[in-house]
């Protein structure tokens, strides 16, 4: 009934992550609905370090006549002074060049994997970054409620390959967002991630937290991340679906679901519909998939209460929407 309001974000420098193709020495992104290659920087997606240090790490490796590295993966924290680089190559003899001498300004980890053998070469540093989440107002909200002293800031660990919110500049706001539509009681955080939400909720309730993920490397993160809580939850290294068929005895008044762009497969729906939670709160990156997934929790009961968006892609057609579905 009213409009929809909108996180607005600045246009420059706001992506934490990229994946970047590679041709000889050239690095960039795809135009769209193409491949020509295109430089990244004229973007201004990404911060002037993030780009220099990947063209100054594919220059030292690559030949300018052949295809040695596939693809670069690239993560950084909020604060810009923690960055991972994972590069994609074609075969072991590129990694024969890549030795712990080599030394890239701006770059605290650097690793490898080949199309035949994913697992991932540490070759210096670690293939980790580390965030610290700023969500003041909602712990002085839950110390008002508890009395505690102030804990220790809540922090996230991310493998350079895993997947995360990439806004450098709303993800904090989301985040409180979230936590803030989750009312009290057990949550079960699905698609959880490397455990964004699932740890902000640790560190701040003392409800059951259930967090389930099925990528191996976030999930990695996610186990990681749930044992360094003050207050450990619970992880789970399995899909969604497979972890929906035996969810009927899980304690769950909230479920938040955080589904790639592909949105809810139908045996998700059917899962999550027969565990009957309270709420619902879907964080959805694409309206059409979030559209017809409402459709579908509506039709099993569910009435959509809140609706808002944050801008984690300004420039693109792609906006973040927080949905809240009850149960009628």
């Amino acid at each position: 009934p009213r409009p929809v309001e909108v996180a607005p974000s600045p246009e420059r420098g706001y992506r934490m992550r990229a994946r970047f193709h590679v041709r000889g020495q050239r690095v960039g992104f795809y135009r769209e609905s193409s491949h020509d290659l295109c430089d990244a920087a004229t973007s201004g997606q990404l911060q002037p370090g993030a780009i220099q240090a990947v063209r100054a790490v594919v220059q030292w490796l690559a030949r300018d006549d052949a295809d040695d590295v596939q693809a670069v993966e690239l993560a950084e924290n909020i604060a810009a002074d923690a960055r991972a680089i994972h590069l994609e190559l074609r075969d072991e003899r590129t990694a024969t060049r890549l030795t712990s001498e080599v030394e890239v300004q701006g770059v605290t980890g650097l690793s490898w994997s080949l199309p035949s053998d994913s697992r991932t070469r540490v070759v210096l540093g670690v293939p980790y970054v580390t965030d610290g989440l700023d969500i003041r107002p909602l712990q002085e909200a839950e110390r008002a409620r508890s009395s505690e002293s102030e804990g220790p800031p809540i922090r996230v660990r991310r493998h350079v390959r895993a997947f995360f919110q990439g806004n450098r500049y709303l993800l904090s706001e989301l985040v409180q967002r979230v936590l803030a539509l989750v009312p009290e009681g057990p949550v079960i955080d699905l698609y959880a991630g490397v455990g964004l939400f699932a740890v902000s909720l640790a560190s701040t309730r003392r409800d059951e937290i259930v967090g389930v993920e099925g990528d191996a490397i976030s999930s990695q993160d996610l186990i990681a991340n749930a044992a360094s809580c003050v207050r450990p939850f619970l992880s789970h290294h399995t899909s969604v679906e497979e972890f929906l068929r035996g969810a009927r005895g899980v304690p769950s008044h909230t479920v938040i679901v955080d589904p790639p762009r592909t949105g809810l497969s139908r045996d998700a729906t059917s899962g999550l519909t027969s565990c009957r939670p309270r709420r619902i709160v879907y964080v959805s990156c694409d309206v059409a998939t979030l559209a017809r997934d409402i459709k579908n929790l509506a039709a099993a009961g569910y009435r959509l209460g809140e609706i808002e968006a944050f801008d984690l892609f300004p420039n693109t057609p792609y906006v973040e929407t927080i949905a809240v579905l009850q149960r009628e």
